[in-house]
């Protein structure tokens, strides 16, 4: 089986992090007795960071990541980011990862629309991008210890109800409250408007109370000095949301170049998790 390879070293992170090789040796020997495929000690220790060290609330994550990506091909699968799909999606949303961290070292992804067409707007390829941003993130020097989502709904009105479907949404929720190896510590909407409040109360059943608490809603207009101040640091955000950043649109084409560079993962990660799949069906 060919595994997924990740661009930090083991070694480093585990000193830095503070993670000892038995937390992994244990949640390695555990897996094949849940029937969980072989993965590689990287991919154990970005669960592990996700956790903060708590190895039982590991075993839980792993074993929905592969469960949740299992029954969610459309989110999850064919992730080639020259595709139709995605190529497409590319120009109806910016989005990236921002290429440097918090005081608290968690990643920054922003999300803004480019076209605003609500026809344009294809939810699944969008949330299928959501997630392969994550996987962007883990692979630097060092796994964040954490995320800071800021979405911008400038643009966006209430026909794109008629462009999400509640079942994806649950899906998307699902593998993020449970699954996700990243652990979520702030989501921030920029220029909130009723659209927002639509899908936060289609949503708020299945919400953690913890995540909910996460949810920053700021109104149209928001003072970008203030914000800023108050939550994402200038050094995390674009020029052209009064950050020290490359404008948004520059910091979207890396992204996108970044997707390429990261080509091998993708497929090798989809390839490891359809091997386990095919296996435990036999």
């Amino acid at each position: 089986m060919s595994l997924p390879k990740y661009e930090f070293t083991l070694q480093d992170v585990l000193q830095e992090k503070h993670i000892s090789q038995d937390e992994i040796t244990e949640l390695r020997i555990w897996m094949p007795t849940v029937n969980l495929p072989v993965i590689s000690d990287e991919m154990i220790l970005t669960f592990i960071i996700a956790c903060r060290r708590d190895i039982e609330g590991a075993k839980r994550a792993l074993t929905a990541y592969f469960l949740c990506k299992n029954r969610s091909p459309e989110i999850f699968n064919d992730r080639d980011i020259d595709s139709e799909e995605l190529s497409f999606t590319t120009n109806v949303i910016y989005h990236a990862s921002m290429p440097v961290e918090t005081d608290d070292e968690c990643v920054v992804h922003m999300f803004k629309l480019n076209d605003t067409k609500y026809y344009n707007f294809h939810f699944n390829a969008v949330a299928k991008l959501c997630f392969m941003l994550v996987d962007i993130s883990l692979n630097r020097k060092s796994p964040p210890s954490g995320l800071k989502v800021v979405i911008d709904a400038k643009g966006a009105g209430l026909m794109y109800l008629t462009r999400m479907k509640l079942k994806v949404l649950r899906k998307l929720l699902e593998y993020l409250q449970e699954a996700m190896p990243m652990n979520m510590k702030e989501i921030h909407v920029l220029n909130t408007i009723l659209l927002v409040d639509k899908i936060i109360f289609m949503l708020k059943p299945f919400m953690k109370p913890e995540l909910y608490k996460m949810l920053h809603l700021h109104p149209n207009n928001t003072n970008l000095e203030e914000f800023s101040q108050n939550y994402i640091p200038k050094k995390c955000l674009p020029s052209d949301y009064g950050g020290e950043l490359p404008s948004f649109e520059e910091l979207n084409k890396k992204t996108i170049e970044r997707y390429r560079e990261l080509k091998d993962f993708f497929e090798s990660e989809e390839r490891m998790r359809k091997e386990w799949s095919e296996s435990i069906n036999q």
